[in-house]
């Protein structure tokens, strides 16, 4: 092995070292957030139509949600489960409505610090439910797999935190053995107890 690259490798593990470091915050934490999510991608069937129906956009292109993650944080680290309910304002359908349940992990980079910067994920089950014109009353619903990455920044303020947050979804939908992509990009706030 070159000098060259064992200086790379030992440069790599100090920087890993660095971030993974203990941090003396550790206990149960609760987070609420409001969000505001452009989705993109199609359903497996027309709304109100057949299993063999084509694929259509996705009836729910602007979101509005609210997401509770509950669970331990463990120095830099969070873990714990997440639910997320949300509503589509300018659904093309009478009604859309959309849950997320999953879990997640958060890693804080300074943890300590009055600015906490942090990359999370989740791995979440999405529902899609909506009301369509030829089935009056009778939810449709598509669900599948979804992945979500979030960053942001934790600001303390009265004893809470505050955090500005992107995050980028992805994800499937399964109807009678077909499977069709969807994914978002949203922003929004979370607090932090």
């Amino acid at each position: 092995m070159s000098t060259l690259v064992r200086m790379d490798v030992r440069g790599v593990m100090c920087v890993c070292f660095l971030f993974t470091g203990a941090a003396s915050a550790a206990g149960f934490e609760a987070t609420i957030g409001a969000s505001v999510e452009r989705q993109l991608g199609n359903v497996p069937n027309q709304p109100g139509g057949s299993v063999d129906s084509a694929p259509s956009e996705v009836p729910d292109t602007l979101r509005g949600g609210l997401r509770v993650d509950l669970g331990a944080r463990l120095g830099r680290w969070f873990f714990g489960p997440l639910g997320e309910l949300g509503f589509a304002p300018n659904c093309s359908l009478p009604s859309c409505y959309y849950y997320r349940v999953g879990a997640g992990a958060r890693f804080h980079f300074a943890p300590e610090a009055p600015h906490d910067p942090w990359v999370g994920v989740a791995a979440v089950w999405e529902l899609l439910g909506y009301k369509s014109g030829t089935n009056p009353g009778i939810p449709e619903t598509q669900h599948g797999p979804s992945g979500v990455l979030q960053i942001g920044v934790d600001l303390r303020w009265e004893g809470i935190r505050v955090a500005p947050v992107l995050g980028i979804s992805a994800g499937a939908y399964h109807l009678a053995g077909r499977d069709t992509a969807h994914g978002g990009i949203s922003l929004g706030l979370t607090f932090t107890l």
